[in-house]
């Protein structure tokens, strides 16, 4: 009878998002990964509920979760030992890039020099981040979004997939921008814009 290993990673969500997570850490060599899905469980047939402790003595989580006010929620619901940051192998990452606990650096994206991204913030597919750009905790920048150099995102904003942010400009902590907008002015915090320009 063989018995199964202790996780090396427990991923707090059990969604597409945290299938995501777990290819990257795969493909970054990482070990087994037990999925704990948040009560009500988001997919069927994971392990779950929720729970406020990583169980199996795993040494790392993540928070798993797309969605930028439940990623908050759910790290200041649990305890564990420490929050695992996930960067996937094909991602191109700047030695000098700061990159906060429990942050995701999705497949193809690139974050270059001078950066500095916040914890739990997700770095998603084939994102672009210029030099000297500064993301706050629990921010999200979609698939293919691009943020120019000297460009700000507040805490827990979301930059859609394909979005734009021209050089310089501020996105206030909450803000949404949408797919494929241009952002050629500062966003105010809790504000959402679409469209090229964005308004």
């Amino acid at each position: 009878m063989t018995r199964a290993r202790t996780p090396d990673l427990i991923l707090f969500g059990a969604g597409g998002h945290a299938r995501v997570v777990a290819e990257a850490w795969r493909a970054a060599g990482g070990g087994p990964v037990l999925f704990v899905a948040p009560d009500p469980p988001d997919a069927p047939g994971l392990p779950g509920p929720w729970t406020d402790t990583a169980p199996g003595g795993a040494l790392s989580a993540h928070v798993a979760v797309g969605d930028n006010g439940l990623r908050r929620r759910l790290v200041g619901e649990a305890r564990v030992q420490s929050w695992q940051g996930v960067r996937h192998p094909a991602a191109i990452i700047a030695p000098d890039a700061v990159i906060g606990e429990g942050t995701l650096i999705g497949a193809l994206a690139v974050i270059q020099p001078m950066v500095r991204v916040g914890a739990h913030v997700i770095v998603n597919t084939a994102a672009v981040v210029e030099h000297d750009v500064e993301v706050g905790a629990f921010a999200h920048l979609g698939p293919r979004s691009v943020l120019l150099g000297g460009v700000a995102v507040g805490e827990g904003a979301f930059v859609g997939a394909g979005a734009v942010v021209l050089p310089g400009r501020r996105i206030g902590a909450g803000a949404v921008v949408g797919a494929g907008a241009v952002v050629s002015r500062d966003v105010p915090s809790g504000a959402t814009v679409r469209g090229v320009p964005a308004r």
